[in-house]
């Protein structure tokens, strides 16, 4: 084969030769992204989910917040648990009510980001939950409305006696979950997950008045 002059290679082969060589390269480095990406992908699939994680963090601080309060202030406090959101309430004894606490910043409605929701367990039972919007008519309704029967709040629902001494259902929006002033709370376990996704964070409020969080997929 012909050299040039001294055994040199020509330039035309040593260009061709740093030719393929940088699209090689450019491949490789393609090749990390779509890795990189994947790998990210399934870090997500897997848990890492910083949105949810960080809202199932900070209703666990705000409960416990709320919680200490309510006993510093002897009140009855309770979480009102919905789809998309949720909200604090307190049971006012002169009007035998619960009411909103959207007063203050703290217990002020709470609105979870899109593709995020709420499961609620009481008693080792699924409770359906409505979305806020659902909720609306009936606070509306609720909140005009007066009442001279005497009640008892429940978890899930009011139980009010009529003026005869029968006990019914009223239709009111109350908390499903109770911070009492005696420091006691109502046993749940409250699921956050997103759409289409079988991984959670679950906050559990156990008999013994303890709360705590944890997650993974598929929780029992």
């Amino acid at each position: 084969m012909p050299q040039a002059a001294g055994g040199a290679i020509p330039t035309t082969r040593i260009q061709q030769r740093a030719g393929f060589t940088l699209i090689e390269l450019l491949v490789v480095i393609v090749i990390i992204g779509i890795v990189l990406t994947m790998a990210g992908l399934s870090m997500g699939v897997l848990g890492r989910d910083n949105e949810i994680e960080d809202q199932a963090k900070r209703l666990q601080a705000v409960l416990e917040q709320v919680r200490e309060e309510s006993e510093l202030q002897g009140r009855d406090v309770g979480l009102l648990i919905e789809k998309d959101g949720y909200s604090f309430m307190r049971y006012d004894y002169p009007t035998r009510h619960w009411q909103m606490m959207n007063n203050d910043e703290l217990t002020a409605y709470r609105k979870l980001p899109e593709g995020l929701k709420f499961r609620l367990w009481l008693e080792s039972r699924e409770v359906i939950i409505k979305t806020h919007e659902e909720n609306k008519e009936l606070l509306a309704r609720s909140s005009s409305s007066s009442s001279s029967s005497s009640s008892i709040s429940s978890g899930a629902y009011r139980i009010s006696a009529s003026s005869s001494g029968t006990a019914g259902l009223k239709d009111d929006l109350v908390p499903q979950i109770m911070l009492l002033s005696s420091g006691d709370i109502s046993p749940f376990e409250l699921r956050l997950t997103r759409d289409e996704s079988d991984f959670s964070w679950r906050l559990t409020g156990s008999v013994e008045n303890t709360l705590s969080l944890d997650s993974g997929s598929n929780l029992r």
